[in-house]
C-alpha cells in the first residue's frame, strides 16, 4: 500500500503543479519538476529516500518508453531524406563538449580524474525532457528532425567516452585494468544491439498476431517491460536498448502495425513520464550546492558552450543551415536520465571521486532541466515547429 500512496501522492501534486504551470504558458516538466521537489525528502517529505528507491523502476520504465518512440521517429526513410548529417554532427557535438568540458574543468580543478570522467558525462543529452516538449506541443520540422538523429547517436558516443575515460581514471588511480575492461563500452553496445534488434523483431511478429482491440496494451506493456528485466539481469542501458528496439520495429514491419502499437505506447506514457519528472525534481538535494560550487557553475557553463560550438562545427562540417547550426545547440542542454546513471556508476568504480561527480551532475541536471524546457520550447516556435 505504501507504493500505491506514493504513486497516489505524485500523481495529485503532479497535476496540481502542472496546471497551475499551464497558466504562466510554461512546459509541463517544470511542473512536474517543482512537484518533486516540494513533497521531496528535502522540503515537507511526502517521499522519503525509501520511497523514491522503491519507484526507481517507474523511471527505468519511463526511460523505456522515450528511448523506444525516439527509435520509432528513426524511419529510414526520414533518415534517407536528412542523410547522414545527424550522425556527423552528433559526433563533432559530443566530443567537442568532451574536450571543452574536460579542458575546462582540468584548469580549475587540477584533477585529471574529475575532469575526464565529468566530460564523457557532459556529452550525453536526456531525452525524456525534450520528448515531453515535443508531446506537448506537437513539435514537427527541420530542427526537430535533427534534435531526434542526433538524440539517438550522442549517447552511445557518451557510453564509449565514458568507458574509456573511467578506464584511465582508475590507471591514474593506480589500478590494474585488464584487457576486458577496455572492451566493456563497446561490449555493452554490441549486447544493447542484440537485444534491442531482438526485441523489435518479436515484438512485431507477436503484434501481428494478438495486437488486436484491447490486447494491444498487454503486448506494448510486456514489450516495455521483458527488455527492462533483461537489461537490469546483464547489466545494459535501457536507453541505447530501446532505441534499437524501436528502431528495429517500425522500419522492419507495416505502418498501420507500427502505429498500433506506438500509438498504443505513446498513450500511457503521460502518467508513467508525469512520476518520472517528480521522482528526479524529488532527488534533488540543495545540500549539495555550496559543496560544489564552483566546479558545478564550471560545469554548466562549459558543457553549455560545448554544446553550441559543437553544433556549429558539426553543421559547418556537413554544410548544414545557418539557422540549424546557431540553434541546434543550446536544444541539447537536457541532462537528467542518462547523465545521472553514468555519475552513480562511478560510485562503485572511484568511490571517492564518485561522490563528487555525482552531487555536480545532479545539481547541474537540476539547473539544465529548469532552462532546457524554455530554451527549447522558444527555438522550436522560432523556427514555427510548434503549435
Amino acid at each position: 500500500m505504501d507504493v500505491l500512496f506514493d504513486i497516489t501522492v505524485i500523481l495529485l501534486f503532479g497535476l496540481f503543479t502542472c496546471n497551475l504551470i499551464k497558466r504562466f504558458k510554461l512546459p509541463n516538466v517544470i511542473g512536474y519538476l517543482l512537484a518533486g521537489i516540494i513533497i521531496g525528502p528535502f522540503l515537507i517529505k511526502f517521499l522519503d529516500f525509501s520511497d523514491l528507491e522503491k519507484l526507481d523502476i517507474l523511471s527505468m520504465i519511463a526511460l523505456g518508453i522515450v528511448s523506444f518512440l525516439i527509435g520509432a521517429e528513426l524511419r529510414i526513410n526520414n533518415i534517407k531524406k536528412i542523410g547522414s548529417k545527424p550522425f556527423i554532427m552528433s559526433i563533432v557535438i559530443s566530443l567537442t563538449t568532451f574536450i571543452i568540458v574536460s579542458s575546462g574543468l582540468f584548469i580549475i580543478s587540477n584533477s585529471l580524474v574529475l575532469s575526464l570522467i565529468l566530460g564523457s558525462i557532459a556529452s550525453a543529452t536526456a531525452p525524456p525532457t525534450i520528448m515531453m516538449i515535443f508531446k506537448q506541443y506537437h513539435a514537427k520540422g527541420k530542427l526537430t528532425n535533427h534534435i531526434l538523429g542526433i538524440m539517438a547517436i550522442d549517447d552511445i558516443t557518451s557510453i564509449i567516452l565514458f568507458g574509456f575515460s573511467l578506464m584511465i581514471a582508475k590507471n591514474i588511480n593506480n589500478e590494474i585494468i585488464t584487457f576486458n575492461q577496455w572492451l566493456d563500452p563497446l561490449k555493452e553496445i554490441l549486447l544493447s544491439l542484440l537485444v534491442g534488434i531482438s526485441s523489435g523483431i518479436v515484438l512485431g511478429i507477436i503484434s501481428k498476431y494478438f495486437a488486436k482491440g484491447s490486447d494491444n496494451l498487454i503486448v506494448a506493456l510486456l514489450f516495455i517491460f521483458i527488455p527492462i528485466i533483461i537489461c537490469d539481469y546483464i547489466d545494459l542501458s535501457p536507453f541505447l536498448t530501446f532505441i534499437i528496439m524501436g528502431f528495429t520495429f517500425v522500419n522492419l514491419f507495416k505502418v498501420r502495425l507500427v502505429n498500433k502499437i506506438s500509438d498504443t505506447i505513446d498513450y500511457f506514457s503521460v502518467p508513467i513520464l508525469l512520476i518520472f519528472f517528480v521522482i528526479s525534481g524529488a532527488n534533488i538535494d540543495f545540500k549539495l550546492i555550496p559543496l560544489t560550487g564552483l566546479i558545478t557553475l564550471a560545469y554548466i557553463l562549459f558543457r553549455t558552450i560545448g554544446k553550441i560550438i559543437g553544433a556549429y562545427l558539426g553543421g559547418s562540417l556537413v554544410k548544414s543551415d545557418l539557422k540549424i547550426k546557431k540553434n541546434l545547440g543550446c536544444c541539447l542542454l537536457s541532462q537528467t536520465g542518462v547523465a545521472i546513471g553514468l555519475a552513480t556508476t562511478t560510485l562503485l568504480v572511484l568511490p571517492k571521486e564518485g561522490e563528487i561527480i555525482v552531487a555536480i551532475i545532479i545539481v547541474s541536471s537540476f539547473v539544465f532541466d529548469i532552462i532546457s524546457p524554455f530554451i527549447l520550447k522558444n527555438r522550436l516556435k522560432f523556427f514555427n515547429e510548434i503549435k
